[in-house]
């Protein structure tokens, strides 16, 4: 099965249009690798050449496996700047009878400013303490993007006793390659005054030698859909390593943002597999 729900071309000749909508899933039946909504774009489709029309893939953010049936997910502002002339968006289902979850949709807009899926507005700080964190339940806050770039896993909550933390591993993935971004809000950061601060922990140490399952960059263009052509740059936070014992926690240190004056964006990237599976453990993210 395979249906598309196209948009009206939209006038975008300046590329200042943003999409933005919501989408929900029910009870999910697709397997791995599979997903039921693909979201793309076209330029030249005019309503009846939708065959040799051309069709390029956005990435916003979508529900998956480990989302609560009919939670909507806002999918973020997803820029289409790259799309200047008149532009439709499709929403392309696939599945069927076996590989049969529902995906619901509402609230599609494509205008100047974004909105119905939720903004991407620079804030004045960040204090996440992920309290809000449900065990094994991919991260979904306000503000911030979660992100698969590798495999079909990105960071979830994870609940300890009474702990709440971030967590990302390649642990009984099944997965040659993982990849998964958790990127903090855009902070003002107009004086280059700000600094990040952060606590990881790993557990269950499996990576190469040379090999790190946490990369910590920053971006000053990023606007939470511009991941690929956004600019990141990699910092020199402290990190846990093999010599530490497992899930204790390791002070980042204070990072200077002097150097990144204007919004700047937190990435903390992890990267592992099946076999290098080290559990990454993240809290207390703070940029002030």
């Amino acid at each position: 099965m395979e249906t598309w729900l196209i948009t009206p071309p939209v006038v975008n000749t300046n590329g200042d249009k943003v999409l933005s909508f919501k989408s929900a899933m029910a009870y999910w039946k697709h397997n791995a690798g599979d997903h039921p909504l693909t979201v793309l774009a076209s330029t030249d489709f005019d309503g009846s050449n939708f065959a040799k029309a051309t069709w390029t893939e956005l990435h916003p953010a979508l529900p998956d496996a480990n989302a609560t049936n009919y939670a909507w997910m806002p999918s973020g502002d997803i820029s289409l700047a790259n799309f200047k002339g008149n532009v439709a968006i499709a929403f392309k289902y696939k599945g069927s009878d076996t590989e049969s979850t529902s995906i619901t949709l509402d609230d599609v807009v494509i205008s100047s400013t974004g909105g119905g899926g939720g903004s991407y507005t620079a804030v004045d700080s960040v204090n996440q303490t992920f309290d809000d964190a449900v065990n094994y339940t991919d991260i979904a806050i306000n503000g911030w993007t979660n992100l698969k770039v590798a495999g079909d896993r990105k960071w979830q909550g994870k609940v300890h006793n009474t702990d709440k933390y971030a967590q990302a591993t390649g642990y009984k993935s099944n997965l040659d390659d993982m990849e998964t971004w958790l990127i903090t809000p855009s902070v003002v950061n107009t004086n280059g005054d700000k600094v990040l601060s952060f606590k990881s922990a790993m557990a269950y140490w499996k990576h190469n030698t040379g090999d790190h399952p946490l990369t910590v960059l920053v971006s000053t263009n990023f606007n939470g859909s511009n991941f690929s052509s956004a600019t990141w740059t990699e910092l020199a936070p402290t990190l846990p390593d093999a010599s530490n014992s497992n899930y204790e926690w390791v002070e980042s240190g204070n990072i200077s943002l002097a150097n990144f004056k204007g919004n700047v964006s937190i990435g903390f990237k992890y990267k592992g597999s099946n076999t290098e599976s080290t559990s990454i453990t993240l809290d207390d993210v703070v940029i002030h």
